[in-house]
């Protein structure tokens, strides 16, 4: 798991708040808290091996304590190629490259990867039409 971790200069911030830009202040101790990291994953889809490039990042919550967890990347295999951007244990937006189809998923973290289910809503199991499993490491 490759971790890192966005800084901002002590100096930096006592300049902005000096300077009067508080939202300036606020964004840059936002970012400073940011903590991103990049997975490689293995899963299948439909029967073919597919690829995963996750990228997730941390963020300090705007509603009070705890983290916002913003998650996006790409999955491939030799007859799709997809890329998605949404919220690690919420909702997802999917787009395929290949053809411009877009779709909404839900990803879930699990012991050793994260479950991506494609169209949540299809059947109201939480299913939907898709659940393809990935295994990561980092």
């Amino acid at each position: 798991m490759k971790k890192h971790h966005l800084g901002a200069s002590l100096k930096k911030i006592i300049s902005l708040i000096t300077s009067g830009g508080l939202l300036a202040t606020l964004l840059v101790t936002a970012k400073a808290e940011a903590q991103v990291s990049q997975y490689r994953c293995e899963g299948d889809i439909n029967g073919v091996p597919s690829q995963a490039l996750v990228s997730v990042e941390s963020l300090p919550s705007m509603d009070g304590p705890g983290r916002h967890v913003t998650v996006s990347g790409e999955i491939k295999n030799d007859y799709a190629d997809y890329t998605f951007t949404g919220e690690m244990g919420g909702y997802v937006d999917i787009v395929s490259l290949t053809d411009g189809q877009r779709f909404r998923g839900a990803m879930n973290i699990t012991n050793n990867g994260f479950v991506l289910v494609s169209n949540p809503e299809y059947d109201g199991s939480g299913r939907g039409s898709g659940y393809y499993p990935f295994i990561c490491s980092g």
